[in-house]
């Protein structure tokens, strides 16, 4: 599979390098994600900056979930568990 990169702009996607697809080939564009956290380049390697990041992290509320919250998060893992079934009895031959 060939990656090509761009930029989405006034709903067209320019992409930054020329690609050798036919007209018409059909595409998947999916948005960068941003990076979360930290870069494993930015952890810290001293003391002082470990003891800063724990005490950072010490500051987070804990996340409370709604009985709703809950019931979605559980209806989206079984979907995710049939999919993931279902694409396993295909690779494997079985029927649904």
């Amino acid at each position: 599979m060939k990656v090509a990169h761009g930029i989405y702009e006034n709903g067209r996607v320019d992409l930054n390098d020329s690609v050798d697809w036919p007209n018409g080939a059909k595409v998947i564009v999916v948005k960068d994600r941003q990076v979360i956290g930290l870069n494993e380049a930015d952890w810290p390697d001293t003391p002082e900056g470990l003891a800063e990041l724990v005490r950072r992290m010490t500051e987070f509320e804990p996340v409370e979930f709604t009985p709703e919250d809950e019931a979605e998060i559980a209806k989206a893992r079984e979907e995710v568990r049939r999919v993931t079934l279902d694409a396993v009895r295909k690779q494997i031959g079985l029927p649904k």
